[in-house]
């Protein structure tokens, strides 16, 4: 493995273990303070509680990613995959009920703090993918 592919390998493996912890974090401060409570909207609520199970999923696969890729296992390019389709999609779904309900007008920190978490889930899966996929031999061929 080149210097640049180890270190863009190291990016990767700690972005996921990044997101998995940043999602435990999240919800751990959503139910159990108002941080994260950025409408007053009771649309809003019943919104953001129909996310927990799909982001356990996502951290799932996220910290099996990162274990696997650091270990350049095939279940990591597998967990990678799954965990940049599960971000991309959350991230998605996010930002277009943001988009259809005003969340992010008028411009206030509780958008900044939205529109950062969408973009912390869709720029870099949308750029891991290609990533793993270009180097998905090197993880293939270390189980054979």
């Amino acid at each position: 493995m080149t210097a640049a592919r180890s270190r863009a390998l190291s990016w990767i493996v700690v972005y996921f273990a990044f997101i998995g912890v940043m999602i435990i974090l999240f919800w751990l401060l959503f139910f159990t303070t108002d941080w994260l409570h950025l409408s007053d909207w009771e649309c809003y609520y019943v919104f953001e509680r129909s996310f927990p199970l799909a982001d356990a999923w996502l951290a799932l696969c996220a910290f099996l990613a990162a274990a696997g890729l650091r270990r350049v296992r095939s279940y990591g390019l597998l967990f990678g995959l799954l965990a940049c389709g599960a971000a991309i999609f959350l991230a998605l779904m996010d930002l277009l009920y943001s988009l259809q309900n005003g969340v992010f007008w008028p411009f206030t920190m509780d958008s900044v703090v939205e529109l950062a978490i969408v973009a912390l889930l869709l720029i870099p899966a949308a750029r891991i993918v290609p990533w793993l996929w270009q180097h998905r031999t090197q993880f293939l061929a270390r189980d054979a």
